[in-house]
């Protein structure tokens, strides 16, 4: 009787081990889980009023996917990052956590073109918000 629950054990269990077998190792970062690494959007231009004046003020949300979190946040655009009323773009985080969160971009006035705020994920590789804020009509 025991060989028979013995046997019963073995056929169970052989099948698994032979799938975790297969799996392989390694770390995640070479398990080829990563999703493709993008913001969206990748560009936000604000129009200003009249012909004279360039946008300002809320730009919007910009949201991280995929790559590997955490994701930090280089504004370009400004002298300090969450800090209103400082150079031309404001963001208000540095750091991303987690694929599918996101940052929010203000522009502070004055005319650009394309100023970059660039995303960089764990592993190094980066995704480009262009900024402008251009004259009405």
């Amino acid at each position: 009787m025991m060989l028979k629950h013995l046997f019963i054990r073995a056929a169970v269990l052989l099948p698994v081990g032979l799938m975790l077998a297969s799996c392989g190792g390694g770390s995640n970062a070479d398990a080829g889980s990563l999703q493709p690494f993008n913001i969206v959007p990748t560009s936000i231009t604000l129009t200003g009023p009249d012909a004279n004046t360039c946008g300002a003020g809320y730009g919007g949300r910009v949201y991280v996917y995929g790559g590997a979190g955490p994701y930090r946040v280089n504004n370009s655009g400004g002298n300090a990052v969450g800090v209103p009323g400082s150079g031309f773009i404001t963001v208000n985080k540095t750091l991303v956590d987690r694929p599918g969160e996101f940052f929010e971009v203000t522009l502070n006035g004055g005319c650009m073109t394309n100023i970059q705020v660039i995303v960089v994920d764990q592993l190094g590789r980066q995704s480009t918000l262009s900024v402008s804020s251009v004259k009405g009509e």
